[in-house]
C-alpha cells in the first residue's frame, strides 16, 4: 500500500510541474489515500503532514482553477 500512495503522490507532483489545472484536486484525493494508509497501518505520525498538505492543496484549488 505504501508503494501505491507514494506513486500517487509522485504523480501529483508531476502534474503540478506540468501546471495541469486539476492537479491540486488530485493532490487532495491523494492525501485521502494517505489518511487511509496511516490509519490502516497505525502510522499516526503521518497525519500532521497529511493535514498540512491537504490545506496547501485545498488553498491552491481556486487559484489553479481560475487560471486562464
Amino acid at each position: 500500500m505504501a508503494w501505491i500512495v507514494s506513486i500517487v503522490s509522485l504523480l501529483v507532483v508531476l502534474l503540478m510541474t506540468r501546471k495541469w489545472r486539476y492537479a491540486p484536486i488530485c493532490g487532495v484525493i491523494g492525501q485521502g489515500l494517505w489518511v487511509f494508509y496511516a490509519i490502516m497501518e497505525a502510522q499516526y505520525g503521518l497525519l500532521p503532514a497529511v493535514i498540512g498538505y491537504t490545506v496547501i492543496y485545498a488553498l491552491a484549488i481556486p487559484k489553479w482553477l481560475n487560471k486562464a
